[in-house]
């Protein structure tokens, strides 16, 4: 069977965060390794359902709910992380909502969209990846602690974007290393983020859901809190002297490239 296949697609769906396929990828490799059949591997169909699991169940609810914000960190951090494995594409489950959506029905509620192409949070972070990296090659890894993701991609014209998250809450410092008028930071849906003082160094909290958030240009991280040499509130939520940053449900819009209107 596999001598006729071209490629191995696997349906990834899971309790929580999209990390965790990393074990079931490399499961999968060693398996075609083992039989001599070095096939690429892609991540197929997956998503998150945000059905309300407060409301009476219709059907079979095999996953936990997620709330709107939670599914557009996991959808956008699953593209990367499976960017970064070297998968060969990706598709997310699904392209809107159910008609008639019954709240406590998980198959009607995966959506970028609701039925009535109404934008969920989970759009704008798709359209601002694939506007902000689709273009770009492989990314490189760089170290960071535990459950901490930083990708380092670059664009065709040699600028680079850093895609940032974690899979809990983590703080940072930033600075901007090249031209400071290069240098951004925006939002998991492209919000521009950018706080005074990037060039002298700034420190950044981010939740797990609210990632991943974009460095453009020249900009370093590394783990650890200091004490930054301003204070910081512009556009940012304030907590002592660190940054903790919302995102919100603006930003440049343009279609997804990757979704999967049925099953």
């Amino acid at each position: 069977m596999l001598s006729l296949a071209d490629e191995v697609t696997l349906h990834l769906y899971r309790l929580d965060r999209p990390e965790g396929t990393a074990v079931e990828i490399q499961v999968a490799r060693d398996l075609l390794n083992a039989a001599s059949f070095l096939l690429p591997i892609s991540s197929g169909e997956w998503g998150y359902s945000t059905y309300d699991p407060s409301a009476p169940p219709d059907g079979f609810n095999f996953i936990p709910a997620v709330t709107p914000n939670r599914q557009a960190s996991y959808l956008a951090r699953m593209l990367l992380f499976n960017y970064s494995l070297g998968l060969r594409r990706s598709v997310i489950f699904k392209d809107r909502d159910a008609q008639n959506a019954n709240p406590g029905n998980i198959e009607h509620h995966w959506g970028l969209m609701e039925w009535d192409l109404t934008k969920n949070p989970s759009y704008f972070a798709v359209s601002a990846l694939t506007d902000l990296l689709g273009d770009s090659g492989p990314p490189e890894s760089l170290p960071l602690g535990p459950g901490e993701h930083a990708l380092r991609f670059e664009r065709p014209d040699s600028s680079q974007v850093t895609a940032l998250w974690a899979e809990q809450k983590a703080t940072w410092s930033l600075r901007a290393e090249g031209s400071l008028g290069d240098a951004q930071v925006r939002g998991r849906d492209r919000t521009d983020l950018t706080p005074v003082g990037l060039s002298e160094g700034v420190q950044w909290t981010l939740e797990p859901d609210d990632g991943p958030i974009y460095l453009i240009g020249e900009i370093s991280v590394t783990k650890g809190r200091w004490a930054p040499t301003r204070s910081y509130s512009s556009g940012c939520c304030r907590f002592g002297s660190t940054l903790a940053i919302a995102a919100g449900r603006g930003g440049i819009l343009r279609g997804p490239s990757c979704t999967s209107p049925s099953r």
